[in-house]
C-alpha cells in the first residue's frame, strides 16, 4: 500500500541547501510538509539548490510530487538516492524538467531500498537561482 513517506508522523528528516535571508521561521524546510498552501521553502540565491530527505528507515520510493511558485521553479532537476547498504554513495535515478508554473507536478519513479533521497535543482527559472517550493511529497512503501 503506497503511503506518504514525509511529513508529520513520519521518521523522515529534511535538510535544505539554503534558506532566504537565513529566515528559517518564515522560509524553512518545515513548510515543505505542512500541507499549507501559504507557506513555503524559499531558497537563497545561487544555482544548485537541493533538498535532502533522510527516511531513517528503508523505503521503496514510487512517486515524487512538487509544487513551485511560478517564476521560481527548479526547472532542471535530478533525483539521487542512497541505499542502506551504502549510505555515502549517491546514485541518480531520474532527471526531469519541471514546468515553471504553480501546478502540482508528479514524477513517477520505482526505486527500492532507499534510505536517503536528494532532489537537486541544477537550474532555476529565477535569474538569481532561487527556488520557492510549496509542497514536496514522496510516496512509496515502508520496507521491512
Amino acid at each position: 500500500m503506497t503511503t506518504l513517506l514525509v511529513g508529520n508522523g513520519t521518521a523522515t528528516t529534511c535538510k535544505v541547501s539554503s534558506v532566504l535571508n537565513r529566515d528559517r521561521k518564515l522560509y524553512g524546510a518545515q513548510h515543505l510538509f505542512d500541507g499549507v498552501d501559504d507557506t513555503c521553502w524559499n531558497s537563497d540565491q545561487g544555482h544548485g539548490q537541493q533538498v535532502w530527505l533522510h527516511f531513517n528507515r528503508s523505503v521503496h520510493v514510487k512517486r515524487v510530487e512538487v509544487m513551485f511558485q511560478g517564476g521560481f521553479a527548479g526547472e532542471d532537476a535530478q533525483v539521487l538516492v542512497a541505499a542502506a547498504n551504502d549510505p555515502k554513495s549517491w546514485v541518480s535515478v531520474a532527471t526531469c524538467h519541471f514546468d515553471d508554473c504553480n501546478d502540482l507536478q508528479t514524477l513517477d519513479i520505482d526505486v527500492p531500498h532507499v534510505t536517503q533521497l536528494r532532489l537537486q535543482f541544477d537550474r532555476s527559472s529565477d535569474f538569481y537561482g532561487r527556488v520557492i517550493l510549496y509542497h514536496y511529497r514522496v510516496w512509496g512503501d515502508e520496507e521491512s
